[in-house]
């Protein structure tokens, strides 16, 4: 992949990985009573724009889906409600799983 393809993918994950914060931030957000935390749960699985992102970058193994998957929670649930920025936060992610294939 040359640098133009780079810097293309790498926006375009930039622009889904907002979309997975803003996304989640609403699901947090949601107080619908009728709802189970599972079901909850299992619809913001179901919505969320990750599978595309793993998609672009090529991730099919499903145990390197699932390290990203926890990276991305984790990161989207220790920044929620700081000085962070939403783009800032997707960002954040992205360069969080690029470290991580570094190792995987």
């Amino acid at each position: 992949m040359n640098e133009k393809e780079r810097e293309e993918k790498s926006y375009i994950i930039d622009l889904l990985l907002l979309d997975y914060v803003h996304l989640n931030d609403l699901f947090f957000d949601l107080h619908n009573e009728n709802l189970s935390q599972a079901q909850l749960l299992e619809v913001q699985g179901q919505l969320n724009s990750l599978n595309i992102v793993f998609a672009l970058g090529k991730v099919v193994d499903l145990d390197h889906q699932s390290v990203l998957e926890d990276i991305a929670f984790d990161i989207l649930t220790s920044t929620r409600g700081g000085e962070l920025s939403k783009l800032d936060r997707a960002k954040l992610i992205f360069s969080a799983w690029h470290q991580a294939f570094l190792v995987l």
